[in-house]
């Protein structure tokens, strides 16, 4: 076996390691009836002081976008982030509107209460 071809053997057993190493991916879904901001909303007002890292795993997202989909709820004024230590706690603004003149849910209040156990 030449030089090149032993390292060439060397980088591919490296790369398998390194995927053998990785998480199982999330199944895969089709569809799902909540867009991704509105299952963040519900993670957040379940677990206001959750870790991002959390949050995205509930909501079946990188940590990345879950970071990107708290920015816009937070831009929306849906929620309010402020920093405690070295982590983020997020405040929801329950009289913030949402939705539109297509359903009955006008705030995030109206929001939660139908889909969440907890009202905030």
């Amino acid at each position: 076996m030449t030089e090149t071809q032993q390292g060439q053997a060397q980088h591919d057993a490296d790369r398998q390691h390194r995927i053998a190493r990785r998480p199982d991916p999330l199944p895969a879904r089709s569809w799902t009836l909540l867009t991704h901001h509105a299952r963040l909303l519900l993670a957040v007002a379940e677990r206001p002081d959750a870790r991002v890292q959390d949050l995205a795993s509930v909501v079946g997202v990188t940590p990345r976008a879950a970071l990107t989909l708290l920015r816009d709820l937070e831009d929306a004024n849906l929620l309010h982030r402020v920093r405690v230590g070295r982590r983020n706690r997020y405040t929801i603004h329950p009289d913030a509107r949402v939705g539109s003149e297509v359903c009955d849910v006008r705030t995030v209040r109206q929001f939660l209460a139908a889909f969440s156990s907890e009202e905030t």
